[in-house]
């Protein structure tokens, strides 16, 4: 088991991270737009959840 900090996450990506929802991204937790191919192979519509820093 891991654990990440979102924190951390949405820092490294300039105040934005994808994740994965699909949990076929190689990339796991993070989205690798694994879910393209899932959708298009089992007529599913899962996509990432965008997290981004709150804009003040």
């Amino acid at each position: 088991m891991s654990v990440t900090d979102v924190e951390d996450l949405v820092t490294k990506g300039k105040g934005k991270c994808l994740v994965c929802r699909c949990w076929k991204s190689k990339k796991f937790p993070l989205c690798d737009g694994s879910h393209m191919k899932h959708n298009k192979e089992t007529g599913d519509n899962v996509g990432p959840l965008v997290v981004q820093e709150k804009k003040e």
